[in-house]
């Protein structure tokens, strides 16, 4: 879990959510020891957030 109190990550990977009550679509990045993304996941509604198995399965 990333916390981003200043928004730089949320601004970066261009994820705001424009609309009432809301900051930041759900977004699941993993990234392995180095710092490479192994997995990204962006969804535009709260039902389609990552599921564990989603993401262990993917790599």
């Amino acid at each position: 879990m990333l916390l981003d109190p200043g928004d730089s990550l949320t601004n970066a990977y261009g994820v705001r959510w424009n609309a009432p009550h809301e900051t930041v679509f759900p977004t699941t990045i993993v990234l392995d020891d180095t710092g490479k993304i192994m997995f990204v996941k962006i969804s535009e509604t709260h039902g389609g957030r990552s599921a564990a198995e989603e993401v262990l399965t993917t790599w």
